[in-house]
């Protein structure tokens, strides 16, 4: 790519290079998610001795760069999780913000703090939230998927912008994503182009 320099070439080049190094790490860049897991696995290390297995083990398996999913197999364990992990995380600069769990007695015993955001326990039901891309329903404990994107014209690029919004980690939408990825390599194998309507007997 073709670029231009302004300025006085002679003047700049008599002065002293200068260093300069950013104090932080600037969130949004490329680097930023595996610094963040780098960071993460670093405060754990440095605090083993502190803390139990399942807590460091917690933190090297189940965080997804700023998001911890963790299933236990009891209450108690959970409460335990709540209660360390959060002590875990500050010795490294980290705070855990927002709680979310299929069990009551868990969210009450999260710490009330200005920072940290948990579900109001008033509520007759506990509403679904966001999981990895998937929808939690934390009170039936399923997971579920919502695409917020329509068909907006029948066409192979508006399809496969619907097909590309559902975020899938798992696997689980499979079964209902490959028939459709498999009609748009049809599609392509008949030199329709991104932009031409698709005829009746494919679109249903």
């Amino acid at each position: 790519m073709p670029f231009r320099f302004f300025g006085d070439l002679e003047a700049i080049s008599q002065r002293d290079l200068e260093d300069h190094q950013m104090p932080v790490h600037l969130f949004g860049s490329r680097s930023s998610p595996s610094c963040s897991n780098f960071s993460l696995k670093k405060t754990a290390e440095d605090n083993r001795k502190y803390f139990n297995a399942e807590t460091i083990d917690t933190i090297n398996r189940n965080f997804n760069v700023d998001d911890c999913l963790k299933s236990v197999t009891s209450t108690d364990e959970a409460m335990q999780l709540v209660d360390q992990l959060p002590a875990l995380l500050r010795r490294g600069g980290f705070r855990l913000t927002k709680w979310l769990s299929n069990r009551r007695e868990v969210l009450a015993s999260v710490p009330k703090s200005p920072s940290v955001k948990s579900l109001n326990l008033d509520l007759e039901k506990i509403p679904i939230d966001r999981a990895l891309g998937m929808q939690w329903d934390t009170e039936q404990n399923t997971f579920s998927f919502r695409t917020t994107q329509d068909v907006t014209a029948n066409t192979r690029r508006s399809i496969l912008s619907v097909v590309s919004s559902l975020y899938d980690p798992f696997g689980l939408a499979t079964p209902m994503i490959l028939p459709t990825k498999r009609r748009l390599e049809k599609l392509r194998r008949e030199d329709l182009g991104w932009d031409d309507v698709i005829c009746s007997d494919h679109l249903e």
